[in-house]
C-alpha cells in the first residue's frame, strides 16, 4: 500500500520505500520522500532547482554528478541562477527525464547531510527533528540551519519543515 498523505498530485511513488538513512523506518523514510518532493519531474525552478526534489547545481555538484558550476550574473541576466557541466552518462534533459535518477541523487544528499550531522561537521541548531534539519539543508545548504535558527525563514521552506519535521 502506497503511503501518500502529502502528495498534493499523483505520487511517482507506487510502494512503501527501503530507507535509505539508517535507522529510519521505510514507512517514514517514505513519508519524508513524498514531502520533499515538492515539483514535477521535468521542472526547472526559476532559481535554477531540477526536478521532483528541486535539486540544485551546488548540491549535484556536491555529489559528483555536475562539475565546473557557478553562480549566473545577476547584473547581465538578472538571475542568480547557478549552471555548470553534467558529468555523463547524465545531461539535463536525461535528469529532467528520470524519476529514477531524481531519487537517487536526493537519497545520495540526505544520506550526505545526515552523515554531516552526525559527524558535528555540520552543526545541529534549533530543536527540529533530523527529518526537518534535513529539510533545512536541501533548501538552504550547510549554512541553513544557522541562518533557520536565528529565525531567517522563507515560506516556501516553512511549508516544507512543517511537513517533514517529526517524521524522523
Amino acid at each position: 500500500q502506497a503511503l501518500q498523505p502529502y502528495a498534493a498530485e499523483p505520487s511517482p511513488f507506487t510502494r512503501v520505500l527501503k530507507s535509505e538513512l539508517p535507522d529510519v523506518a521505510d514507512d517514514a523514510w517514505t513519508l519524508f520522500a513524498l514531502a520533499m518532493k515538492t515539483a514535477d519531474v521535468s521542472s526547472v525552478s526559476d532559481s535554477g532547482s531540477l526536478g521532483m526534489f528541486e535539486l540544485r547545481p551546488r548540491r549535484l555538484a556536491d555529489l559528483g554528478i555536475m562539475k565546473n558550476v557557478k553562480p549566473g550574473n545577476a547584473r547581465a541576466t538578472g538571475s542568480m541562477r547557478w549552471s555548470g557541466e553534467w558529468i555523463p552518462p547524465l545531461s539535463q534533459k536525461k535528469f529532467l527525464a528520470s524519476a529514477e535518477e531524481q531519487y537517487k541523487a536526493f537519497a545520495a544528499s540526505m544520506r550526505k547531510y545526515l552523515e554531516a550531522l552526525n559527524s558535528g561537521v555540520i552543526k545541529e541548531e534549533g530543536d527540529l527533528s533530523a527529518a526537518g534539519m534535513l529539510a533545512v539543508l536541501h533548501r538552504c545548504g550547510p549554512n541553513g540551519l544557522k541562518t533557520w535558527a536565528t529565525g531567517e525563514r522563507f515560506e516556501e521552506t516553512i511549508d516544507l519543515v512543517n511537513k517533514t519535521d517529526g517524521i524522523f
